[in-house]
């Protein structure tokens, strides 16, 4: 199948959607006047004054630029860099030579990994250079946004069935289309917290009330622009995308967690996080749904007026968007501590020099999706919100299994784990996700904690997903949708009929020789982006 990059539609209104405190969307228009610039004479927000001080010429820099990057980076970067350098967009220049040649001031290796940080984590660094002892947990205020692919489960579908290359060719489009969302998301001064498969999540802090206001006016700009920019956006084969986008404001809690094998997880949860799920939710796509909290945020900026259900407010993109933020200056000291952040395997990979297409990989994974239900995390002591971290780490850790996403939804917590990802892939990986899902299962009922959990095995495409502004390492594919709607479905542990007679093969078709598993049967199952029932097995503990 051939599919084409995502192109935009041209410019047109976007909408925001209010709802009100009965949950009844409440309609908010805002008009694009203009398209976003590059950086459009500004100077670089991203690293502070250009290298040569605030009047430095577009040449010098161009000539320091160049020299800079052909010297320091890998040749694709440096034709982007000579392509840049040519363009007649002095300005993008600027801005771009300013982020490299201040990022070379890092060590090489801090250079490289910053990207796979949200900026919370890189700040506390910068304070904390040494690996954590402790779990951490700070709490804040600021406004959030939640964009989901609207569709994303059928896309997969359908593309898998057009192609023989379909993973790689969902990956490249994913990553294209989230790439878009990361530039306009970090031109309005938003921290990307998080991937999540095929959405994201970004926020904008604030240290005032006046300045959440502001903050959650900007984030609203921010999702109407994402919209104008990416809305039906076009992927080949009769094929579009478009995003359903919620804006939320008010208190978060930052918490760091885990450790075990030094491998802290850096968790995002609070009312806003709240806010945004339930109004992301209620979003259709091509809409921008925001919080009651959050339209009264902008209503105090007097940014817009009442009209019927609507809402009103000017979009000037160009005004609106304030311009990257600065990355925040790490020293050498520092690496140890953020590596702890990193997925092992993207550590391997830069390791290895390995980066862009020769770090996508192919390979047949067991997934797990485990929801731990009613378990809000900034509702509880960071002390228990540690333990329970270091119980499912250590369910995972000791089969050899890895923690690809851990993140906070308004039923739970959720994570997202796998077996066989390199560089630690056996053939009995689908007995060794059975093992640790019971054990994760029983642990966290001792403690007091109900979980339930989906388990597919399947073919995914697994790699870093981003761009040189944001990253994060991971994994696409039939599976994982298939194992999400099972942890959806599930009462306590659910797998799918692969990862079922994967257990046969091994046990030579005595499922109980296997480390004592023991199934039974389920109704087949209708599940979503399927067009036939499933068939599904529920593991006894």
């Amino acid at each position: 199948m051939a599919t084409s990059r995502p192109s935009s539609p041209e410019p047109s209104s976007s909408s925001l959607v209010a709802v009100d405190e009965d949950g009844v969307p409440t309609e908010i228009i805002g008009e694009a006047f203009s398209p976003i610039r590059c950086v459009n004479q500004r100077r670089c927000k991203r690293m502070g004054p250009p290298i040569g001080g605030e009047d430095c010429p577009c040449s010098d820099i161009q000539r320091i630029f160049q020299s800079f990057f052909c010297e320091h980076f890998s040749s694709d970067l440096c034709s982007i860099a000579h392509q840049r350098a040519d363009n007649s967009c002095k300005a993008c220049e600027v801005r771009i030579s300013c982020l490299r040649i201040q990022a070379g001031r890092m060590s090489e290796f801090l250079n490289k990994l910053h990207k796979y940080a949200p900026r919370l984590v890189l700040e506390h660094l910068v304070e904390h250079p040494a690996p954590p002892e402790r779990p951490v947990a700070e709490s804040i205020v600021g406004a959030a946004l939640f964009a989901d692919m609207a569709g994303f489960t059928s896309l997969t579908e359908r593309i898998m069935k057009l192609s023989s290359n379909g993973l790689i060719e969902l990956a490249d489009i994913v990553n294209l289309y989230l790439s878009r969302q990361i530039d306009i998301i970090d031109e309005f001064g938003g921290d990307i917290l998080k991937f999540a498969g095929d959405a994201l999540i970004a926020v904008w802090p604030a240290t005032s009330e006046k300045e959440l206001a502001q903050m959650t006016l900007r984030a609203a700009h921010c999702g109407l622009e994402l919209q104008r920019q990416l809305d039906r956006t076009k992927i080949g084969s009769g094929m579009e995308l478009s995003l359903r986008i919620g804006v939320g404001a008010g208190p978060l809690l930052a918490q760091m967690v885990g450790g075990l094998y030094d491998r802290w997880e850096f968790l995002i949860g609070g009312d806003a996080v709240d806010q945004v799920g339930r109004a992301q939710k209620q979003a259709e796509p091509g809409q921008v749904v925001i919080s009651p909290q959050a339209a009264r945020m902008i209503r105090s900026m007097k940014a817009g007026h009442r009209e019927g259900n609507r809402l009103l407010v000017e979009h000037r993109p160009e005004a609106e968007a304030p311009g990257p933020l600065a990355i925040p200056a790490l020293q050498p000291g520092c690496e140890k501590a953020l590596r702890c952040f990193i997925p092992r395997r993207i550590i391997n990979l830069i390791e290895e020099g390995r980066g862009g297409s020769a770090a996508f990989e192919v390979r047949t994974v067991t997934v797990l999706f485990i929801r731990i239900l009613e378990w809000h995390t900034a509702e509880l002591p960071i002390e228990e919100v540690h333990r329970v971290m270091r119980k499912v780490q250590d369910g995972l850790y000791r089969h050899e299994g890895a923690i690809n996403r851990f993140g906070i939804e308004e039923k739970g917590t959720v994570i997202l784990a796998a077996f066989g990802l390199p560089p630690l892939d056996h053939p009995d990986d689908a007995v060794r996700a059975l093992l640790s899902a019971r054990d994760i299962f029983t642990e966290l009922g001792e403690m007091g904690h109900k979980a339930v959990i989906g388990i597919g095995t399947g073919v995914v495409f697994v790699g870093p997903m981003g761009n040189e502004i944001r990253s994060e390492y991971t994994m696409h594919g039939n599976v994982v949708n298939l194992a999400a709607r099972l942890m959806q479905a599930s009462d306590s542990i659910y797998c799918d009929q692969t990862t079922y007679e994967k257990v046969l093969t091994l046990a030579e078709g005595d499922p109980g020789a296997a480390h004592g598993l023991r199934f039974e049967a389920l109704e087949p199952m209708k599940v979503k982006g399927n067009d036939q029932p499933v068939s599904a097995f529920r593991l006894r503990v």
